[in-house]
């Protein structure tokens, strides 16, 4: 098979916000490739998860979409969170987690200091 970019990890850019989310849900309707995408911190709310919400319905090989540390509802994550697992489900092989989310180990540190004193 022909490999392809799997994830793409924007964490902590909050200039992103709902226009640049919904730039990549749009780019990522119709591709095969991507199976994460990580905008934890990126200035997302509702209407940014509105666009994945729509990219969902037609891309099934998304895995996850992680919007953790922005402005988005409970009741939003819950419904990226069901749709991820229909597409899970649709996968024969899932190599990312999609189970429940988890804190990040960097948020209200500076990821610089861990890297620098080598702590994880």
């Amino acid at each position: 098979s022909m490999p392809g970019l799997r994830r793409i990890t924007l964490n902590h850019n909050p200039n992103i916000g709902d226009v640049g989310c919904g730039e990549i849900a749009e780019s990522l309707r119709e591709d095969l490739w991507v199976r994460a995408v990580d905008l934890q911190n990126c200035g997302v709310s509702e209407e940014g998860a509105r666009g994945f919400q729509h990219c969902l319905k037609l891309n099934t090989s998304l895995l996850v979409v992680d919007l953790r540390q922005n402005s988005v509802s409970e009741s939003s994550l819950q419904l990226l969170q069901e749709q991820l697992s229909v597409n899970s489900s649709t996968q024969p092989s899932c190599e990312f987690s999609c189970g429940p989310l988890e804190p990040d180990p960097y948020s209200g540190e500076d990821l610089a200091e861990k890297i620098r004193s080598g702590r994880r």
